[in-house]
């Protein structure tokens, strides 16, 4: 899935919430996302100390997770605008 542009962490975990999965695990450095019922084995590990996520990273993540391009788009534009709000 092509990724145009880096985006914050915090966005990107949010469209992951948004796409069922939760924080199981937090610590200074990483988030840890499970979604049940997905057949993941592991979770899913998003960095928190970075200004924006790397794009080989989120191009990953959202691979694993299995999300098309279109749903990425459509719940990033709600995450932007949740959290500018």
């Amino acid at each position: 899935m092509p990724i145009h542009a880096p985006i914050k962490p915090s966005i990107f975990k949010r469209v992951l919430e948004l796409d069922n999965f939760e924080v199981i695990h937090e610590d200074d450095f990483n988030w840890s996302l499970f979604k049940d019922d997905f057949g993941l084995l592991q979770p899913i590990i998003i960095p928190k100390k970075v200004d924006l996520m790397p794009v080989d990273i989120m191009s990953n993540v959202l691979h694993r997770a299995k999300m098309p391009p279109g749903t990425y788009l459509d719940l990033l534009a709600k995450a932007k605008s949740e959290i500018s709000h």
